[in-house]
């Protein structure tokens, strides 16, 4: 979703974790609308918190996307923050949110036609 993942700070020691549910051709239209108006976190099947550690578990393999490369993980997929592990250096006139972060949108039409699809039941599209 547009500038998810992205934060202020990173030095906070825990994990950002979002969860969306959509059931559904009517819940894909609000989701899609509520994130072209900027209100994503408005939708009633976002959850969003922080932790320190998480669990994915599944009876199947996880399709994954890391650093912009689909993966597929058995699991379970064990999430861990540790604090410091990372130290990231920026130009002291950076601006407080990332730009990349900012332009970042998921409502463009091959985006909203695969959710569509995917609501109605035909993920790969007429055949």
């Amino acid at each position: 979703m547009r500038g998810g993942g992205s934060r202020e700070h990173i030095d906070g020691g825990v994990l950002g974790v979002v969860s969306l549910r959509v059931e559904g051709a009517a819940d894909a239209e609000k989701l899609a609308v509520l994130e072209v108006a900027g209100q994503v976190r408005r939708f009633g099947g976002w959850n969003e918190w922080t932790t320190t550690d998480f669990v994915v578990r599944s009876d199947e393999p996880v399709k994954v996307g890391v650093d912009g490369e689909a993966l597929v993980l058995e699991p379970p997929l064990h999430f861990v923050i540790r604090p410091g592990a990372v130290t990231v250096r920026l130009p002291r006139k950076a601006l407080r949110k990332s730009p990349a972060a900012l332009t970042v949108r998921v409502a463009e039409t091959p985006t909203l036609v695969a959710l569509w699809r995917m609501a109605t039941g035909h993920p790969r599209g007429p055949r």
